[in-house]
């Protein structure tokens, strides 16, 4: 019983002056800990890392009605002050009056500094579909191509529209 009584003791004591530890002084219970573990990157026990893309990604969504031809979103994206935006994909789709198509779609932004070329980067033509009594079009690029300062989003329709028509654009890729 008395022995139980002292290991009983033994323990809570490390146990507390574990705990004082910790709370006293994380940067060095943090720096034995991490002398502890060992990190090996091998081919059979790779490291995770992420790529410095992967750390600067960035997807936008943006939505717009079209008032009877067109729809803009301005800006769709701004990109940061002494960034680069590297634009690796695009996408849309427009719910449009019945038999209406989409005449045109496209990307516009700055490409350049410091003269800030103004650039147009056009969808391909989207594949209309019936929906709902409506017409859907849609369409989507992968690409890769370099912008700067505010991104715009431009679409015009065929026709028109009597209904209220929404289109909705998504843009991705990474910061440089």
């Amino acid at each position: 019983m008395q022995f139980g009584k002292k290991l009983l003791s033994g323990l809570c004591a490390v146990l507390l002056a574990a705990l004082l530890l910790v709370v006293a002084a994380p940067k060095t219970v943090h720096a034995v800990v991490a002398a502890l573990v060992e990190v090996s990157n091998t081919p059979s026990n790779p490291a995770i890392t992420l790529e410095e893309e992967a750390q600067s990604a960035f997807v936008v969504n943006g939505s717009c009605l079209i008032n009877t031809i067109t729809c803009s979103i301005y800006p769709l994206y701004s990109v940061p002050e002494n960034k680069i935006a590297v634009i690796e994909s695009a996408s849309e789709e427009c719910y449009l009056d019945p038999g209406t198509t989409v005449n045109q779609s496209y990307l516009s932004f700055n490409f350049n500094q410091p003269q800030y070329n103004q650039m147009s980067l056009f969808f391909p033509p989207p594949q209309t579909t019936p929906f709902n009594g409506r017409s859907s079009a849609t369409t989507a690029l992968n690409l890769k191509s370099y912008a700067i300062g505010p991104i715009e989003f431009y679409v015009t329709s065929s026709n028109s529209q009597s209904f209220v028509s929404n289109c909705w654009v998504t843009l991705s890729g990474h910061l440089e």
